[in-house]
């Protein structure tokens, strides 16, 4: 995220307004997610899972701590919107906090549209809501391949916050075309493009998928997830090369 200024949402929504940038990061992100999933580098993955596999004793964080989900799902966002609004920049923005309170409101939209709205006994459909390393792929898979294919719930929320993101952009008239300064900005867009694909399909998401869908599920994984990515995040960001010309 470091190298390519942003995840794979943040380059979506830049798109949209016109940075050719994210172009280039989100076709080396599909890419390389494919590649991972189902392709030259997915004997390397399935090698990796088996070997580096754990069986745990419970998968949520609730039975893990021996706390009701309703409980500790309280004890959590009260914490994370404390220490959100206790900085006075963020209470003066609404902007901010609405926009923050809308997509997590989308979290639980996407798992109600997929697991109520969606469900067929004779089609089931994959239990989702909003992540974007997998679908980011799938998008381009089927513009390629669209015809006799149905379109998913992953595809159809890559497009929403593309088309979205463009008519705001056009609205505001800000929408400007934006490229490259360098030859050497253009290989690190590439290669954090490709490690987002890499790096989300092994962490089963992205920081969204893992950041937001995973820990409302309170899956004790998630909670891993996102603190590697993190982590990296940091790494990333304290690299005078992640920051320069972005």
């Amino acid at each position: 995220m470091a190298l390519a200024n942003g995840c794979g949402a943040r380059a979506l929504v830049l798109l949209g307004s016109g940075n050719l940038r994210s172009f280039v990061v989100l076709v080396c992100l599909g890419l390389a997610a494919y590649m991972t999933l189902s392709g030259v580098l997915a004997p390397l993955r399935l090698w990796l899972e088996s070997s580096a596999s754990l069986r745990l004793t419970a998968t949520g964080l609730p039975a893990l701590l021996g706390l009701p989900g309703w409980l500790l799902a309280l004890l959590i966002g009260g914490a994370l919107l404390g220490w959100a609004f206790a900085a006075q920049e963020f209470r003066a923005s609404p902007r901010d906090w609405l926009g923050g309170l809308i997509i997590g409101a989308l979290v639980p939209a996407g798992w109600y549209a997929t697991g109520v709205l969606g469900f067929d006994d004779f089609e089931p459909v994959r239990l989702a809501s909003l992540t974007f390393v997998a679908p980011i792929g799938e998008s381009l898979q089927y513009l390629m391949l669209s015809t006799g294919t149905r379109l998913s719930f992953g595809v159809s929320v890559v497009a929403g916050v593309l088309l979205g993101a463009l008519a705001t952009a056009l609205l505001r008239r800000d929408w400007t075309l934006r490229s490259f300064d360098s030859p050497t900005h253009m290989l690190r867009s590439m290669a954090g493009g490709a490690l987002m694909g890499l790096g989300g399909v092994m962490a089963l998401g992205c920081s969204i998928g893992q950041g937001l869908s995973g820990i409302s599920t309170l899956s004790l994984t998630s909670f891993v997830a996102v603190a590697g990515i993190v982590l990296g995040a940091q790494l990333g960001i304290r690299r005078p090369l992640a920051l320069s010309n972005s």
